[in-house]
């Protein structure tokens, strides 16, 4: 099916996420014989730093983030969409702290909001206040099978309508 789309749209570019070990180079093969001439990698020592530098590429133009569990990724999944759609990128946290390369693309980014979304259970009170930032909203997703509601209400507030099925798609 992806090769098919790839395909059908003519594709010359594409962006890997992650390193070697979590997209193998078999996969940069594979689209190359599809017809794409660039393939851009991007990744870190693990998920986090991966983020980051996903971040620092799309970079922030809003100054804003959508702040995701790192430890649990059903959240970041279920928001890329509408946060793609925002141009803001999405980093990872710790339930209770954020790792230096997430403060570090912060202060790089000049971001002043971040929407987390993950309840209580998965990114800590204190892990959100210690972000420091103007503004950070909490869609607070009680589970991985509840998180699409909240997150989908969230986001329409600041975009207009975004369909509740899409992201009821990944649970």
């Amino acid at each position: 099916v992806v090769a098919n789309d790839i395909k059908a749209r003519t594709a010359t570019t594409a962006w890997i996420v992650g390193g070697t070990s979590a997209v193998t180079p078999a996969v940069e093969t594979q689209l190359r014989a599809l017809g794409v001439t660039t393939v851009n990698r991007r990744s870190g020592a693990d998920r986090f730093a991966t983020a980051a530098a996903v971040a620092r590429e799309v970079k922030a133009p809003s100054h804003a983030v959508v702040v995701a569990s790192g430890l649990s990724l059903v959240d970041a999944v279920a928001v890329s969409g509408p946060a793609a759609r925002l141009n803001r990128p999405i980093l990872l946290v710790t339930k209770d702290s954020f790792p230096s390369v997430t403060a570090a693309t912060l202060k790089l980014l000049s971001v002043w909001a971040a929407t987390v979304v993950a309840g209580p259970g998965l990114i800590s009170e204190s892990a959100r206040l210690a972000l420091n930032l103007a503004a950070t909203p909490r869609a607070p997703c009680s589970d991985r099978f509840a998180s699409p509601a909240p997150l989908s209400r969230l986001f329409s507030s600041l975009f207009g309508s975004v369909p509740t099925s899409l992201p009821s798609c990944l649970v």
